[in-house]
């Protein structure tokens, strides 16, 4: 069984993107999938805010080669 990471190394982020989907057909929600050393991890927002400054702090966070808390599910691993 895999290990639930709790920390993720920005470094070994290789991509990063955005998908924008109908909740229920009502709403608009935002869905930032990443691909972290094999696996296919993603996070939803409700809101675009919420989305925003999230998406920020982890294009920053590539930036300066940090590490970041892991809020992320996986979808699928390699």
């Amino acid at each position: 069984m895999r290990e639930q990471l709790n920390k993720l190394e920005t470094a070994k982020i290789d991509s990063i993107c955005t998908r924008f989907y109908y909740n229920n057909i009502q709403r608009i929600h935002y869905r930032m999938v990443i691909h972290y050393t094999g696996s296919i991890m993603y996070q939803d927002f409700e809101n675009y805010q919420e989305y925003q400054k999230n998406h920020d702090m982890i294009i920053r966070a590539i930036q300066d080669n940090s590490i970041i808390p892991n809020t992320f599910h996986a979808i699928q691993s390699v």
